[in-house]
C-alpha cells in the first residue's frame, strides 16, 4: 500500500508495531506486585501508543496530493509549469463559426480574447483565480475544457479549443 506521495504505507507501520509487540509482551511476563497499581502499566504503554499515532500520521500524511488541473486556465498554467507547453496564443473554434485566440496573463486573471492571431485584443479580468473573466460587455469562463463567452445581452458563444481555421 502506497500514500499518495509514492511511499510506502506498511514498512514504518511494521517497524512501529514490531516495537510495540515487543514491548508489550515484555510487560505481559512481568509479574505485578502486591503494591503496583493498575495505572503504571498504562503509563508505560502511553510513550509507544504515541509513538505509533505519529509514525502513522506520518507515514500516511507524508506528502500532500497533487490536485489535478480541472479548467482549461488551470491545464495550461501547469503546462507552462512544467515546460510541457509554451506560452502563447491558444486557438479556439467557437459555435458562432468564428475562431478566437486567448492570452493568459497577470498569473491568469487577465485573459486576452482576439478574433484573429493578430487582431487587437479585448482584455477581460477576473479578481481572483476561479471567478470569471469580465470586461465591459463581455464575461468568460470555463466549462471543462470549453471556453464560454457572454455578451452583456445574454447571448452565449461555446469555444473548443485546438482547432484553428
Amino acid at each position: 500500500m502506497k500514500n499518495p506521495a509514492g511511499r510506502s504505507v506498511i514498512a514504518p507501520l511494521n517497524l512501529v508495531a514490531t516495537a510495540l509487540e515487543a514491548r508489550l509482551s515484555v510487560l505481559a511476563r512481568k509479574p505485578f506486585s502486591t503494591s503496583d497499581t493498575q495505572s503504571q502499566p498504562m503509563r508505560k504503554l502511553t510513550p509507544l501508543i504515541f509513538i505509533v499515532a505519529v509514525a502513522a500520521g506520518f507515514s500516511a500524511c507524508s506528502g500532500d496530493p497533487e490536485q489535478m488541473p480541472t479548467t482549461e486556465r488551470d491545464i495550461h498554467a501547469s503546462q507552462i509549469q512544467d515546460g510541457s507547453a509554451q506560452s502563447g496564443r491558444h486557438p479556439y473554434q467557437c459555435t458562432d463559426g468564428q475562431s478566437r485566440f486567448v492570452d493568459f496573463k497577470n498569473e491568469g486573471l487577465t485573459m486576452e480574447v482576439r478574433k484573429s492571431y493578430e487582431g487587437e485584443p479585448l482584455v477581460l479580468n477576473a479578481p481572483a483565480q476561479g471567478f470569471q473573466y469580465r470586461s465591459a460587455n463581455l464575461s468568460a469562463h470555463f466549462r471543462n475544457t470549453n471556453l464560454v463567452l457572454v455578451t452583456s445581452e445574454g447571448a452565449k458563444v461555446v469555444c473548443e479549443r485546438g482547432r484553428k481555421r
